[in-house]
């Protein structure tokens, strides 16, 4: 993997600790590699338990990269047109 999220997780005030921020260059590089697994059927939660991301993260990091997105349940490539 070609990003490296933030070291030091933030601790939020009942103690639970938040995944780290991913920003800029890294984020980018997060979101293409999302897009070249998701493209070659990976399904969205699949990819977000691999790389220990939320759902919604990982669907607007797609976004991001200007992803195709298949229909809810669908796991046939989508289509070019």
């Amino acid at each position: 993997m070609a990003y490296a999220p933030q070291t030091e997780p933030r601790i939020a005030r009942d103690g639970k600790k938040y995944r780290p921020r991913v920003k800029g260059e890294a984020r980018r590089l997060l979101a293409e590699d999302l897009k070249e697994s998701y493209l070659i059927g990976s399904p969205i939660r699949e990819l977000a338990e691999s790389r220990d991301l939320a759902f919604g993260t990982v669907r607007k990091l797609l976004g991001e990269a200007e992803t195709p997105m298949r229909p809810r349940g669908d796991t046939r490539l989508p289509s070019p047109y």
